[in-house]
C-alpha cells in the first residue's frame, strides 16, 4: 500500500483501562464507534473492545452501523444515537434507540407493534444543543407516552454537551444542573440509565451520572499516518511545483512525490510539515488527488521511504493536533476524512 494508518491496540486498551480507573466503579462506559470509529475502523476496534471486555456499551449513529457490528458477531449493548428515521431496521436489530420527540416515539411504536417486538428507548432531553431532543418540560409527557406502549421500554434518559472542552464553561455547568434537575423531577426513573457526559465532561466538570460516552479522546493518541515516496527529482531554482504554479522554489532542491492526496483526506491547500528520515520537511504546492510533493532538500532519501503526516505523542513526528491546525480542521474532521484507500494496520505491541 502507498499509504497506511498504524493504529496501536495497546494504546487503545490502555486508554480504556485509564478511563475505568477514573470513573466510579458503578459507572458504565460507552465507546462511541460511529462513522467507522471516527475513521479508524469500527469492526476491528469494536471486536477488540468486545473481546477484551473493556467497555459496557457501544454507540453508533445509524441503524446500518449497528447492523454491521451485529453481522460481525459483536454482542455488547449498542445505542443508536441519531437515526430515528429507520425504525423498521431497528425492529429486527438488537439495539437501543435515541428518540427526542413524540413523533419519533409514535413511529417506533408503530413499527414495534407491527413486528410484535419490544424496543428500548433512550429519551433525549435538549439542555442547550438545540439539535435532537425534547424541551425539559416535555420529558414527563413523553415518558408517559413510552410507558403506555406495550412495545416500548424506557431504558435511558440523556442529553449532550455543547462545549465540554471549555474547562471554565458556564454553559456546561448550566447544562449539568438543568439535566440533573429535570431527571430528579421525572417520574418512574429509578432504574433508568442517566447519561450526558463525554471524556471532557468527566475530566473537567465531574458529570458522570450512570454512564459516560467516550468518542474522539479514545482515538486521537493511538494512530499515525504514513505514506511512501514514489518518485524523487531535482528541481532548479525558479521552477514551480504542482497545479496552478502556486509554489516556486527559491533554491535548487529535490522534490519527493508521495503516494497520498486529497482523495485520501489530505486537504488540497495543506501547507504543513511532514517527517522524512527524522527530519521535518514542508509540503509544497497544491495537494493533488492521489499525490503530493515534499521539499526534501539534500536529505538522503530514496523511493519507498516513509513519510509521516502525524504520529502518536512523543514519537518525534508532527502531532495530530499540529496536522489538524495545518489542515484548518478539527481532529474530528481529520480522522473522519481519511479515505478508504488508506490501509488500516492494527498493532498489538506497545
Amino acid at each position: 500500500m502507498r499509504s497506511w494508518l498504524s493504529i496501536s491496540l495497546y494504546d487503545y486498551q490502555q486508554f480504556w483501562i485509564n478511563i475505568r480507573h477514573r470513573v466510579d466503579p458503578s459507572t458504565k462506559i460507552m465507546a462511541v464507534v460511529k462513522a467507522n470509529a471516527y475513521g479508524l475502523g469500527a469492526i476491528d476496534l469494536s471486536t477488540f473492545l468486545d473481546h477484551n471486555k473493556l467497555v459496557d456499551w457501544l454507540a453508533v449513529a445509524t441503524g446500518d452501523e449497528a447492523l454491521e457490528l451485529r453481522k460481525h458477531g459483536i454482542n455488547m449493548p449498542i445505542l443508536i444515537l441519531s437515526d430515528p428515521l429507520s425504525p423498521l431496521l431497528g425492529s429486527n436489530l438488537d439495539a437501543d434507540w435515541v428518540i427526542g420527540d413524540a413523533d419519533g416515539i409514535h413511529k417506533m411504536e408503530t413499527v414495534a407493534s407491527f413486528v410484535n417486538k419490544r424496543i428500548n428507548i433512550h429519551l433525549k432531553i435538549d439542555t442547550g444543543m438545540n439539535r435532537i431532543g425534547c424541551h425539559p418540560t416535555l420529558a414527563n409527557s413523553l415518558i408517559s407516552q413510552i410507558n403506555q406502549s406495550p412495545h416500548l421500554r424506557l431504558r435511558g434518559i440523556m442529553s449532550h454537551f455543547t462545549s465540554s472542552d471549555d474547562t471554565d464553561s458556564n454553559a456546561t455547568q448550566h447544562q449539568i444542573r438543568l439535566f440533573s434537575t429535570t431527571v430528579s423531577h421525572l417520574s418512574e426513573t429509578a432504574t433508568i440509565i442517566r447519561h450526558i457526559s463525554n471524556s471532557n465532561g468527566i475530566q473537567h466538570h465531574g458529570a458522570e451520572f450512570d454512564l459516560v460516552r467516550i468518542g474522539v479522546k479514545s482515538y486521537e493518541s493511538i494512530a499515525s499516518l504514513h505514506a511512501q515516496i514514489i518518485q524523487i527529482k531535482p528541481v532548479s531554482a525558479g521552477e514551480s511545483i504542482g497545479y496552478n504554479r502556486t509554489y516556486v522554489v527559491t533554491n535548487d532542491t529535490n522534490i519527493a512525490t508521495v503516494g497520498i492526496g486529497y482523495a485520501d483526506g489530505i486537504p488540497r491547500k495543506f501547507n504543513g510539515v511532514v517527517r522524512v528520515v527524522d527530519q521535518l520537511c514542508p509540503v509544497v504546492g497544491l495537494v493533488c488527488m492521489d499525490t503530493l510533493m515534499v521539499d526534501i532538500g539534500i536529505l538522503p532519501v530514496q523511493v519507498g521511504d516513509h513519510v509521516t503526516f502525524f504520529d502518536k505523542p512523543n514519537s518525534g513526528g508532527p502531532s495530530i493536533q499540529t496536522f489538524a491546525s495545518n489542515s484548518r480542521r478539527t481532529i474530528y474532521e481529520v480522522l473522519t476524512s481519511l479515505g478508504q484507500r488508506i490501509e488500516r494496520r492494527y498493532i498489538e505491541a506497545s
